[in-house]
């Protein structure tokens, strides 16, 4: 398993947010009733990882303008 799939637990689904050893760690792996629900969590959490990355970018190409501009 890797981070960020989704599989069936409890009657719903969970987003494998935590790994260890190629396994889900439960408690690092939010519960979702439907997997409509899990996949768009999913997507957020992407498009977090994606923000972050760009952020480090702009810090270590020195480009505070970029950084700052982010959010408008």
């Amino acid at each position: 398993m890797k981070r960020l799939d989704i599989f069936k637990s409890e009657g719903g689904y969970r987003l494998a947010l935590g790994i260890y050893n190629d396994s889900p760690v439960i408690d690092k792996s939010p519960w979702f009733e439907t997997k409509e629900e899990a996949e768009k969590a999913r997507r957020e959490v992407i498009e977090e990882d994606e923000r972050e990355a760009k952020i480090e970018q702009y810090i270590q190409d020195g480009n505070i303008e970029a950084l700052e501009n982010m959010d408008k």
